[in-house]
């Protein structure tokens, strides 16, 4: 299922507040903002929370072998800047400081990044997260640029939300009380986002621009508005590409041997099989007599599956033995197939017997047609804008600098070792 790009970007930043313990002990902290989208400035903080988001999911893939060292042949080009975005003269005199610089004196700028990359690399494995090239682009650029497109995505959707009149709802606002729970609480969240540059206020708008993005997206492609996906559409989906049936199944995948006291087999895996092929033999015959297939699998079926809905499956969702014996059955048509788990007696059912089955069925499709078609609407709000960065706030605050300050490389390694570590149990105690 495909979801909205900028919400996954919170996720990934909500994990880290609650991961890190951030400083900004390499930065200079006079700048304000970081220049602005349609005139209206962008917080330094904003600016500043976003390249930390960007650095740790650039972390992330790293980690897991995702990046390359290697430009595309598709382009060999890369832009530090969208085209576009202008840099201007960072605004060091703002009245409202997003950043703390009570007792800041501006330091000198930092080293280059070390971020050079090479395009004759034959490996194409980065030696280090700055010698990744991602979408065409140094590591370097890429973090300044998702950063700067997260700060304009902020601020549309601030406008777009005055536009259309869409105000949070009281279940919004629940909903984002209980982020700041998940994060420690308000007073923990403002301490650590304080510690990064950042102010409450800034991190508050970013988590409302979430929840503008739902309503905007429910109000242009919803269910109820004029460009929703059509009856027409949905019907031919499932028609085209889903099947409904049920099936016995009878199961052969986890049999073993008897054994008795001193080992000796009494009752081997094939003498099993055997006995249950016997019975599945017989039910077929009884099932091609036309008698109750309903009763034949509540008596003797191995599987689980919706007694009462069965399976409503797409290619691809079913193991290929099952699929090829299913996909072209006629309603009330029956056929047998063995898969890795066993033997099958399927019938095709009406997949149109209540009307729930295909909404029910196709609601990650409807999602998906949402979802692309607000991205394209987004997108393009987005590109419209006029982005002007700051040559100042990208001097000061240095991808490098804050990658090295907050140990992002540490924290993220220790993240997926607890997560591998928590699902590896979970999958042991499952299997138990």
């Amino acid at each position: 299922m495909k979801t909205l790009k900028k919400i996954v970007s919170l996720i990934v930043i909500a994990c880290m507040i609650g991961a890190l313990t951030f400083s900004l002990s390499g930065c200079g902290l006079t700048t304000r903002t970081a220049g602005t989208v349609d005139g209206e400035d962008i917080p330094a903080g904003m600016y500043i929370y976003f390249l930390h988001s960007a650095l740790y999911s650039l972390e992330q893939q790293y980690q897991y072998g995702q990046l390359s060292s290697e430009y595309s042949s598709e382009d060999e080009s890369s832009d530090a800047s969208s085209a576009e975005s202008s840099e201007e003269p960072a605004d060091e005199s703002s009245e409202e400081a997003d950043v703390d610089s009570s007792s800041a004196e501006e330091e000198s700028s930092s080293a280059a990044e070390a971020e050079s990359s090479s395009e004759e690399s034959v490996d194409t494995n980065p030696a280090t997260i700055w010698d990744a090239i991602v979408e065409n682009k140094t590591a370097k650029d890429y973090v300044i640029d998702k950063a700067y497109e997260n700060c304009a995505w902020v601020i549309v959707m601030e406008k777009k939300a005055a536009e259309y009149g869409i105000e949070l709802t009281d279940e919004d606002k629940a909903s984002m009380e209980t982020t700041y729970s998940n994060n420690g609480g308000k007073l923990e969240l403002e301490e650590n986002l304080n510690a990064m540059g950042v102010s409450f206020s800034t991190y508050e708008r970013i988590v409302k621009a979430g929840l503008i993005q739902t309503h905007l997206k429910e109000l242009l492609f919803g269910s109820e508005s004029k460009d929703a996906i059509s009856e027409d559409a949905k019907k031919a989906e499932y028609d085209e590409n889903y099947r409904r049936v049920k099936h016995i199944l009878f199961k052969t995948n986890d049999l073993k041997d008897d054994t008795d006291e001193d080992g000796n087999v009494t009752k081997s895996v094939d003498e099993k099989k055997a006995e249950i092929k016997a019975t599945y033999e017989a039910v077929l015959k009884r099932a091609q007599a036309g008698e109750d297939f309903e009763a034949l699998i509540e008596e003797y079926s191995d599987d689980s599956m919706d007694k009462d809905k069965g399976y409503i499956f797409k290619k691809g969702d079913m193991v290929t033995a099952f699929e090829e014996a299913a996909w072209d059955l006629a309603v009330g048509e029956i056929a047998t197939c063995e898969s890795t788990y066993g033997w099958h007696i399927i019938k095709a059912y009406d997949k149109y017997e209540k009307e729930e089955y295909m909404n029910d069925t196709l609601a990650d499709f409807i999602s998906d047609y949402e979802n692309e078609k607000y991205t394209e609407v987004e997108d393009k709000w987005i590109s419209e804008a006029e982005v002007k960065r700051s040559s100042g706030a990208i001097r000061r605050y240095s991808p490098s600098d804050i990658y090295e300050d907050n140990s992002i490389a540490s924290n993220v390694s220790a993240q997926i070792a607890y997560y591998n570590s928590y699902y590896s149990a979970l999958l042991a105690s499952n299997n138990g």
